[in-house]
């Protein structure tokens, strides 16, 4: 980013996307700019998500759940050093969706705010890549499809070797193998 070059996602869908619209207009940079640090922003605040929760509990000692505009700034800043004004700004405005007028002498739910860090984290999450799912995965998804077979599907097929009691391991070409 600022270096005018791309991103991956991008240059997928350059390749791949059936729309092709070369030489876009300054906003595309600047919304690439405002994803990176509302990224930045939130993980951090994920990081920190403990200190952000005590913080908040700290500020709220009669547990009413809501805090102004300033207590949600101080939480912030306690729980996270690098916030800045604009973030805790950008972030206050977040939380009020749909008001137009002054929203600076509103009160937010706390638990809220934290319950909509963690949906964005959970919805944003890279999904685990095929190759690191363990076998276990792969048995549970066999199991599923048990009520689909109308039958017992057998064993599964793991690929692991056969195992014995009385096989004995014995090294061949570098490479630890049963021998039955």
């Amino acid at each position: 980013d600022r270096k005018g070059a791309v991103n991956f996602e991008e240059f997928t869908d350059l390749i791949l996307g059936p729309d092709l619209q070369v030489g876009g207009g300054d906003y595309q940079a600047q919304d690439r700019h405002v994803r990176h640090v509302t990224r930045t922003l939130v993980d951090g605040l994920l990081s920190n998500g403990t200190k952000l929760g005590n913080a908040f509990c700290e500020l709220d000692p009669d547990r009413r759940y809501e805090v102004s505009k300033a207590q949600f700034g101080n939480a912030l800043g306690s729980a996270c050093n690098h916030v800045s004004k604009q973030a805790v700004e950008f972030l206050w405005a977040a939380m009020f969706p749909n008001e137009k007028g002054n929203i600076d002498d509103g009160k937010v739910d706390w638990r809220d705010f934290m319950s909509q860090l963690a949906h964005f984290s959970h919805d944003n999450r890279p999904p685990t890549p095929i190759c690191l799912q363990g076998r276990k995965r792969q048995y549970d998804l066999l199991q599923r499809t048990f009520p689909l077979t109308k039958g017992d599907p057998g064993e599964p097929d793991l690929s692991r070797p056969h195992q014995d009691a009385s096989d004995t391991m014995v090294i061949i070409a570098a490479q630890l193998v049963p021998r039955p």
